[in-house]
């Protein structure tokens, strides 16, 4: 018996750039699930903080190149994880914890108008303080892992 072929179905061509690059993607998310699945509290909160820092300042670039679709992606999504990264703050056991509020509404803020006014200017406002931020857990994360 001849099972008939679908046209167009040929195996892929496990050596072309395509192939290569689509197993590559799949492998770096792959990667990115399983870090984020078991990092511990303050790894994530490094991990949250400096994906905000990157989002805005690829945000920035995308504003300044006019590509305001990109810009706005980038923007809810760092939006999105200054929420996340609000909810989560114990106010009643961290030290700073209102003052880290406030920054994160400030930041909230300055996102919010760089991407209404597709501003630069508000955008890099708000990467200054995030940058901080992200540096900050950071260097919490190693004095905790030593």
């Amino acid at each position: 018996i001849q099972l008939a072929r679908k046209p167009n179905c040929e195996p892929p061509d496990l050596r072309s750039d395509r192939w290569q690059l689509m197993n590559a993607t799949r492998g770096i998310s792959a990667y990115r699930q399983h870090a984020a699945q078991t990092a511990s509290k303050t790894q994530i909160v490094v991990m949250l903080a400096a994906r905000m820092t990157s989002d805005i300042a690829q945000a920035i670039t995308n504003i300044e190149e006019h590509n305001p679709a990109a810009a706005h992606e980038l923007l809810v999504h760092a939006q999105q994880i200054v929420d996340e990264l609000s909810t989560a703050l114990d106010v009643d056991t961290c030290p700073a914890g209102n003052e880290l509020r406030s920054l994160y509404q400030f930041i909230t803020d300055e996102l919010v108008e760089a991407n209404i006014q597709k501003s630069a200017q508000h955008a890099a406002n708000a990467h200054r303080v995030a940058e901080e931020i992200s540096a900050m857990f950071a260097a919490a994360a190693q004095e905790q892992a030593a």
